[in-house]
């Protein structure tokens, strides 16, 4: 039951989204999208041996570096992270140190997501299906449409 409802959820939201409007990128439902997304991400994990990944019920895979110690942070947490965001082809798009953000106003939901999944002094890869990253808009400058991100998060700590 854990883990039905995030399933349903995710199902839900890519399944009522229209693409419609959509003229950048391919002519796929969000469902397919999402489900060649993650079977890129997979083949990228299999080809580079990456060991120990996870995946969360919403498609979003990750490998723990270092748990952490105290609290895991939640959506209203205000957190100081470093982070770099890849592509999946390794071409990186942004970075930061001692970046300051609350949490829910993360513009990748995936990170939001696999964020919560560590505590203070943690350490985390994510590997983000387009959906929950940039979808079919890209970022406008460096990210191109329907791309999967790695973004690699240290969680400095969460400030109260």
């Amino acid at each position: 039951m854990k883990f039905l409802i995030p399933i349903l959820f995710t199902c839900i939201i890519i399944m009522s989204c229209d693409d419609s409007n959509n003229s950048t990128g391919p002519q796929l439902s969000r469902l397919e999208q999402f489900t060649l997304d993650t079977m890129l991400i997979d083949q990228f994990i299999a080809v580079n041996n990456i060991q120990n990944v996870q995946i969360e019920p919403n498609g979003v895979r990750y490998v723990i570096h270092e748990e952490g110690t105290g609290d895991n942070p939640v959506p209203s947490d205000q957190i100081r992270i470093n982070f770099e965001g890849r592509i999946l082809d390794g071409e990186v798009f942004d970075s930061g140190l001692q970046e300051s953000f609350i949490l829910e106003q993360i513009p990748l939901v995936g990170m939001q997501f696999g964020i919560q999944l560590i505590k203070e002094g943690g350490s985390i890869t994510l590997y983000i299906p387009s959906f929950f990253a940039f979808g079919g808009f890209g970022d406008g400058e460096d990210v191109p449409p329907f791309s999967n991100v790695v973004m690699d998060v240290d969680l400095i700590s969460i400030i109260k």
